[in-house]
């Protein structure tokens, strides 16, 4: 009876082991709950909630993703140009800008120049645009401006504003609204290059007495003083400085009495075309017309050609 218990006690013992062994075997990683088929071989299973696994890349066969440098598309990495728009926005600013900064200064050449090389401006500035553009094409119909300087004998600041549009090298335009202004005002056109046609003899008398109150060009600028001598060499003049006087030498063609007389004009206009200034000349014919006296005009102008 004790055998019997005894067989029975290792066989229960043994059926034991035999179930601890299995689920031991069962519970192992390894075991039932191994990676099944698909899983990578020799490695341990993944938990579905890590997300899909990167794709191998043909061109990278390691899986690896390319490099910054790889991956950055050829042609350089400078900054992109900017839109032709915002290209053509910018020109136009410099350019109203430079318009407006040549009106200011009276640089009317410049003006005629920025006006022939000026494209349609954007919308932004097309109001601006316009208004500039009729301030320049005002600026440049300056007969107003040379009917009121010649009237008033100041003509050498009137051959100063026409020399602004006498340049060959200038746009068409701005010989032709120099031209368009003189005929409105009854002149000869101002934009040709008027040239002394003979030897002119200097008038029998001085033509202006000596302290005749004058104005002068030097260095581009217009001053006043009074005449001290003629000479050869050019006029003597006598203007006021700090503590006394100085005593410039300038050429009669750019010297001119202040307030003049017909007859003092008449003679300091034929001076100058005997000295070589056709175009001083012509705008002394021009003062000459506008105080009423056409035959003393034509008398200058048959000096010319």
């Amino acid at each position: 009876m004790a055998r019997r218990r005894r067989r029975v006690g290792m066989r229960f013992y043994g059926i034991a082991a035999l179930l601890a062994a299995l689920l031991l075997y069962l519970g192992n990683p390894a075991g039932l709950f191994r990676p099944g088929r698909g899983a990578p071989a020799g490695g341990e299973g993944r938990d579905p909630r890590d997300g899909p696994q990167p794709q191998a890349n043909p061109e990278h066969p390691t899986g690896t993703a390319p490099s910054a440098a790889q991956s950055e598309p050829q042609g350089g990495t400078g900054a992109a140009a900017p839109p032709s728009a915002a290209r053509n926005l910018d020109r136009a600013l410099g350019r109203c800008d430079r318009l407006d900064d040549a009106l200011r200064g009276d640089r009317l050449g410049e003006v005629a120049r920025i006006l022939e090389d000026a494209a349609p401006p954007p919308d932004e500035l097309r109001v601006r645009w316009t208004a500039l553009r009729a301030k320049a094409e005002a600026a440049l119909a300056c007969g107003d401006r040379l009917r009121a300087l010649v009237r008033d004998g100041r003509v050498l600041e009137a051959r100063q504003l026409a020399n602004r549009l006498r340049d060959p090298a200038l746009p068409a335009r701005a010989a032709a609204s120099l031209d368009t202004a003189a005929q409105h005002l009854g002149w000869p056109p101002l934009s040709r290059p008027w040239r002394v046609a003979t030897a002119v003899p200097l008038p029998a008398s001085e033509p202006l007495p000596k302290l005749r109150k004058v104005r002068f060009v030097r260095d581009g600028t217009v001053g006043e003083g009074a005449l001290w001598q003629h000479a050869v060499a050019g006029v003597t003049l006598r203007t006021v400085v700090a503590g006394g006087y100085t005593y410039p030498v300038v050429p009669c063609t750019d010297v001119e009495p202040v307030a003049p007389t017909p007859a003092e004009a008449l003679q300091h206009g034929i001076a100058v075309a005997a000295a070589g200034d056709g175009f001083g000349a012509l705008l002394w014919s021009c003062y000459l017309d506008e105080h009423g006296r056409r035959g003393d005009a034509e008398r200058l102008r048959e000096l010319l050609r």
